[in-house]
């Protein structure tokens, strides 16, 4: 607890060793550190949503995210995405909502998985869910492609159980935003790269470096509206590019196909 109340008072070189501390907690404490998880996540979420006055990421932002990534090695999927959905995904600065949404991309893409969450904790998988379309309404890029990558983590987890699929999505409010999801998770063919912010966050070894590059050429990453960019956002379309765009199916409508990944239907979303 003195680590907490060091954050948020201290000068920046004493912050920062507070957050080295917390980096070496959960090695040293393991799955104890649970009890107290709500509080760090909140505290910690709220450093690695800080920007320096020139509006760039800090030093101590990135320190945090580690800590969190070191958190996250040590406790329960369950209880890491719990304390996330609980902590950051409500909270008032978008910055943090943009980094809560990165972790829980992190946390859904680690050890087993979202598969066990199926029969062992629904309620953490439905929160999950409800979070991921909420970012798809947020305004910043990156963490729409975090909503995106998260509704397609579900989505692999749910491959042979549709109706489980069905069930999540019917529990979306309000109506648009259930159309939204629809549309996402009728339109994504493939995992949508990370957003290139921010690279060197999260550690090499933590749960999201295993996920792969996805694939720069589809249509998805073309697209200069909600989507996922390479990693010089905001090139425009070339004219083939564009040519390609236009023929694109339009998505299903209400329809709830959900293609599954080595579908060849439809184009990834536009937006």
């Amino acid at each position: 607890m003195f680590l907490l109340s060091a954050l948020y008072g201290c000068v920046a070189g004493l912050q920062a060793v507070c957050c080295c501390g917390f980096q070496e907690l959960p090695g040293a404490l393991g799955r104890a550190v649970e009890r107290d998880l709500d509080d760090v996540v909140q505290v910690l979420l709220k450093k690695a949503g800080e920007l320096s006055t020139a509006g760039r990421d800090n030093f101590l932002a990135s320190e945090a995210d580690k800590a969190l990534s070191a958190f996250w090695a040590a406790v329960s999927e369950s209880r890491a995405l719990s304390a996330l959905v609980a902590c950051g995904t409500s909270h008032k600065s978008p910055h943090v909502r943009c980094r809560a949404a990165a972790h829980l991309d992190e946390v859904a893409d680690g050890g087993a998985g979202l598969e066990g969450l199926i029969k062992s904790n629904w309620t953490v998988l439905d929160k999950l869910f409800k979070a991921a379309a909420g970012c798809l309404q947020e305004g910043s890029l990156d963490t729409r492609t975090y909503g995106k990558r998260l509704l397609w983590s579900v989505k692999t987890a749910l491959r042979s159980n549709k109706s489980d699929l069905d069930r999540l999505v019917t529990g979306v409010v309000p109506e648009a935003v259930q159309r939204r999801v629809v549309e996402v998770l009728d339109t994504l063919t493939a995992v949508p790269p990370p957003p290139p912010s921010r690279a060197g966050a999260i550690s090499a070894g933590s749960r999201m470096s295993s996920r792969g590059p996805g694939t720069p050429s589809s249509f998805y990453h073309a697209t200069s509206s909600g989507a996922s960019s390479p990693a010089t956002p905001g090139t425009p379309l070339s004219a083939s590019a564009a040519a390609a765009a236009q023929q694109q199916p339009g998505s299903s409508g209400g329809s709830r196909g959900y293609n599954t990944a080595g579908s060849n239907s439809g184009g990834t979303s536009a937006r």
